[in-house]
């Protein structure tokens, strides 16, 4: 039996309706001589009885012998499935997502079912439509052993990410006054949290200094033109800090040559120009310039643009591009850090461009080269490019994000963008102005982004035609006063753009690193600001002298991960990677067991819950998401107060007394008194009750059956439920898991009053 594994439900029915005349199994598929069966991501997840079970100090650093993997709880019986198959399979064909994760979740099944048989690979960044996935079976297929290394780089990232983050979040958990409120610590979440508390406390110590600015306004023939008056002593050193402040701010400040400090001297420097009637000419530069088309879209740059423009955080707009990957077809494979194609790629591009109604770029796919087509900066997948003309099914931010692939890709090929700049210095009096000018002649790739900009960043400035030693009449003059800025807090945009740089984690995983953060309440958003909470500050105040979050460390552990990949060391390289991670947990263990963690006090998950409930229901705004804030706003607008019997009780609330009332109903019977005056009574009996009670179906239930001509299974709930389950399954899902495999969005489309078939 040839057996193929995926990761998802869907994808394996991607594949089996390419192979055609499928029929369908429990969870697998059979079509065309193969069998098709998938995970729902990791099926496997680590053992944690190889680490000690009590959570006390003296049992760290813990450093098992032998790491192992057990069935997940939540998808047992889908692994009992596929490890069935494995063991019947002559071969296996892997057909994971082509990157490191996807290949730790199949390797991982076939190694815990002991498969020693052939093994190949299908590995491609395209979508899998019908033609690419006959195209690979057929002729694509790789040699699986190939990427043994692969597979040794992803067990070293998740056992040493599990060996410290158990090691770490223990000890500083129990440093910090117990486990009822867990203190996570990761390689790579930490440093980047230190970042951000580093920026927020940066700003708050900031001292914003008054300076004044100096501008005069000239006269050529009518034609007027403006000047700002600047050192030319200081003028590279202004160009060295201005860079720093760009990258740091996320934005460009004032020339620090221009900047006055006193405003005696800015007063004095005025009334002296005040006297001047005319300029002169010192300098003409021009110059005529070309702007190539950017770079190909990575992950990371597509969610640093979408964060720019819409304020998407970084995991929606991962979730949408696999979606447009895997769901739409219309895009290539998202979890990438290439911005390039390889260089066997330009009948690739060609194709997809003559798809795109752009036949005229596609006959000039290669006039930028190296630029567009370099295998030799590519570790997997090349970059995100689009597949196929913009679906119309797709929603209002699935298209904005495919838009923005579509433009860096077809611009990619457009001409350049051609401007003619000009500088100008002019003399008045003893002081010098200088004046900048800008004029398109050409808009090229830039064509593609008008309308999708700032205005401020659309706006160009030009000059009159200007000689040197030409005299031209000063017409005004003027003082401005402003204060330095602090730098901007970090925007996911820019942290984004930061733990690139630094190498902090994978395209695949930086979005879930900033979830992790908001989730710790490390951090909280605040519209697109990202800013650090008490418990984030608390942790790095103790951290600071430990190498866990020094940004350096988990760059160069990110660094040998990926040279146990591309250098092909194979399980050497993992236990040469895993016995540093080894020491380094056993020195820093030593190190937290001497610090003194103060605790703090944050919104457990059901304070937030209860508060989100209540905002949602009297329509307020919960903005304050920290301790105090949530208390404050849960004392102020929850009926607790009302409820409160005096003696330590609370009464249930008015849907609990609502929901107890139709539970007895079903059952014959009535709530008992003793809950009708008593919340925690009340839940006691609930939860009792909803095992006893008999099933019921839903409004939106009932909807599903009847439109697909089951209304007679209405007066059977059991086995109404059992047919929507199998119904949702054979869409994709796995089981009863329709609510999370993307129908309830379908059910939405199809049932415009709201939500999705309840159990």
């Amino acid at each position: 039996m040839k057996l193929i594994i995926c990761e998802k439900p869907s994808v394996a029915l991607d594949i089996a309706r390419a192979l055609g005349n499928f029929q369908k199994h429990d969870g697998h598929y059979t079509a065309g001589g193969y069998t098709i069966t998938h995970a729902v991501g990791h099926l496997l997840e680590g053992d944690d009885s190889v680490f000690p079970e009590k959570w006390k100090l003296e049992l760290l650093p813990a450093i098992p012998a032998l790491y192992k993997k057990k069935p997940a709880g939540r998808t047992y019986s889908q692994f009992k499935i596929v490890s069935g198959l494995v063991k019947q399979a002559s071969e296996v064909i892997n057909m994971g997502d082509a990157g490191r994760e996807g290949e730790l979740i199949v390797r991982e099944i076939l190694d815990s079912c002991h498969y020693k048989g052939p093994l190949k690979r299908v590995w491609t960044s395209e979508a899998l439509t019908k033609e690419v996935v006959l195209r690979e079976l057929k002729s694509g297929l790789k040699d699986g052993h190939a990427y043994d290394s692969m597979y040794e780089a992803a067990k070293a990232r998740e056992n040493g990410d599990m060996l410290v983050g158990f090691n770490y979040t223990r000890a500083v958990t129990i440093k910090a006054g117990g486990f009822g409120q867990v203190w996570s610590v990761g390689r790579v979440q930490t440093p980047v949290l230190r970042l951000i508390v580093d920026r927020d406390i940066e700003r708050e110590n900031f001292k914003s200094e008054e300076y004044f600015l100096i501008t005069a306004q000239f006269d050529k023939a009518g034609e007027k033109y403006n000047g700002i008056l600047f050192n030319p002593k200081t003028s590279q050193q202004a160009a060295q800090t201005n860079e720093e402040v760009a990258e740091k701010d996320d934005r460009q400040e004032d020339d620090i040559s221009s900047r006055i400090k006193s405003k005696d001297t800015a007063d004095r420097i005025l009334a002296d120009i005040k006297k001047v009637g005319t300029g002169m000419i010192k300098e003409v530069k021009k110059e005529v310039k070309k702007d190539l088309p950017p770079l190909l879209h990575s992950l990371t740059s597509l969610q640093m643009e979408a964060n720019g423009l819409y304020g998407f955080p970084a995991k929606k707009t991962l979730d949408i591009a696999q979606k447009l990957y895997e769901e739409h077809k219309a895009a290539s494979y998202p979890r990438v850090d290439a911005q390039h194609l390889g260089n066997d790629a330009v009948g690739l591009a060609k194709d997809v461009l003559g798809k795109l109604g752009k036949p005229e770029l596609a006959a000039q796919v290669m006039r930028y080269g190296k630029r567009v087509f370099d295998s030799s900066k590519l570790t997997d997948h090349h970059a995100i490019i689009p597949l196929k003309p913009k679906p119309a099914n797709l929603d209002s931010d699935e298209t904005k994000i495919y838009d923005l692939i579509w433009r860096k890709f077809v611009g990619a090929f457009m001409d350049p963008y051609e401007y003619k700049t000009t500088s100008v210095v002019t003399q008045a009096g003893n002081y010098l102005f200088r004046s900048n000018g800008k004029v398109e002649n050409k808009l090229g790739w830039k064509a593609l982004y008008k309308g999708h900009q700032s205005p401020a960043k659309e706006q160009e400035a030009s000059l009159p035609e200007l000689s040197q030693d030409e005299t031209v009449k000063k017409a005004g003059e003027g003082s401005e006063s402003k204060f330095t800025q602090p730098a901007a807090p970090y925007t996911e945009k820019s942290i984004l753009l930061k733990m690139k740089k630094l190498m902090l984690g994978t395209p695949a995983t930086r979005a879930q690193i900033i979830e992790t953060l908001k989730k710790r309440t490390y951090i909280t958003s605040q519209g697109k600001a990202l800013i650090s909470g008490l418990k984030g500050r608390e942790l790095i105040k103790n951290l600071r002298s430990n190498k866990i979050i020094d940004t350096k460390t988990t760059g160069e552990w990110e660094d040998a991960l990926e040279k146990i990949w591309t250098q092909k060391q194979g399980a050497s390289g993992y236990t040469t990677f895993m016995k540093s991670i080894e020491q380094f947990v056993r020195e820093s263990v030593e190190d937290i067991k001497g610090m003194d963690i103060q605790k703090v006090n944050v919104a457990s998950s059901k304070m937030l819950q209860a508060a989100k409930s209540i905002a949602r229901e009297k329509r307020l705004r919960l903005t304050d998401t920290t301790f105090e804030g949530v208390k404050t706003f849960l004392d102020q607008h929850s009926d607790r107060k009302d409820r409160d019997n005096g003696d330590g009780t609370f009464k249930p609330s008015e849907k609990q007394v609502s929901y107890a009332n139709s539970l007895a109903q079903r059952m014959g019977t009535s709530v008992p008194a003793e809950a009708l005056k008593d919340g925690k009574v009340m839940k006691t009996w609930i939860d009792k009750a909803v095992k006893k009670a008999p099933p019921t179906l839903s409004e939106k239930q009932i909807a599903v059956l009847e439109k697909h001509g089951q209304a007679a299974l209405v007066n059977d709930p059991v086995a109404a439920k059992k047919w929507i389950d199998e119904y949702f399954k054979s869409k994709g899902g796995s089981g009863g898991g329709y609510r999370k495999s993307g129908y309830k969005r379908n059910f939405k489309r199809s049932y415009p009053s709201g939500g999705y078939p309840g159990r």
